[in-house]
């Protein structure tokens, strides 16, 4: 289904189907800027309602490949340099809490 690669890369860590096994998100959001949801108070979806707790930091679990257990530290590393000066926790991603979204009967 996500089988385009997303960076010049010979093997399935940078396809769409390799981060979505890495990363393990619970909700995936297409159609916003790159990171928008560092700024984002509550995510909507339907008549549900989610309100932001926090930013997502990331652990060593994303270097492991889910399909056969080989660790590759080039996710972690290739976050940090796009995400955060190197002094600061790395974080991506937003924890949600389920809501209550105003208005609806």
């Amino acid at each position: 289904m996500y089988n385009h690669l997303l960076f010049p890369a010979q093997d399935h860590l940078w396809t769409v189907d390799g981060l979505l096994a890495r990363f393990r998100p619970n909700l995936v959001i297409s159609g916003c800027a790159p990171f928008d949801e560092d700024n984002w108070q509550e995510v909507h979806v339907d008549r549900h309602s989610f309100v932001v707790t926090g930013q997502c930091t990331r652990c060593q679990m994303i270097c492991v490949d889910q399909s056969n257990g080989l660790r590759n530290t080039e996710p972690l590393v290739a976050l940090r340099q796009l995400r955060n000066p190197p002094q600061q926790m790395m974080t991506f991603g937003i924890y949600l809490t389920q809501g209550i979204k105003k208005n609806i009967i």
